[in-house]
């Protein structure tokens, strides 16, 4: 899987702050195994939506230039 991301990662360069992908691609699978996987475990409280939301939007800021601002 983490191949496989990387390989995504390399084809969109042009819009992601990330410069090592494959470094990229292991954080973001670790990311979202281990806190959906722990919260699964020790924490259900946690709505899995509301949770898989917020680390998506981590995600997406760790990943991603800012947008470019048009006026």
């Amino acid at each position: 899987m983490i191949d496989k991301l990387s390989i995504l990662f390399e084809a969109m360069t042009d819009r992601l702050r990330v410069t090592d992908m494959e470094v990229a691609a292991r954080i973001v699978v670790n990311a979202f195994e281990e806190t959906m996987h722990s919260v699964a475990v020790f924490d259900p409280k946690i709505e899995q939506d509301r949770l898989f939301e917020t680390l998506t939007d981590m995600v997406a800021t760790y990943l991603f230039k800012a947008p470019d601002k048009k006026t």
